[in-house]
């Protein structure tokens, strides 16, 4: 590699790292959801795929993606 494409690897290096910084900022805001949405989030009884109770209580103070899918309807 020559000089201009190690300046280019570095910025966009770089620009990644900032990138990272930020994003990382904005999603460790706390309130991202309201609290009436996490009390009924946290108040219903879930289920593993097995059919198992999962607690919910070992989710909390957690990042936690939530993927709802309706199983009557074919992959699209």
């Amino acid at each position: 590699m020559n000089r201009r494409q190690w300046i280019i690897a570095g910025a966009v290096c770089i620009l990644a790292l900032l990138a990272g910084v930020v994003s990382s900022r904005w999603i460790s805001q706390t309130g991202l959801a309201s609290d009436p949405s996490i009390k009924a989030f946290f108040g219903n009884s879930w289920q593993t795929a097995d059919g198992k109770a999962a607690n919910s209580e070992n989710w909390r103070n957690k990042i936690l993606v939530v993927n709802f899918w309706a199983s009557w309807r074919p992959p699209a």
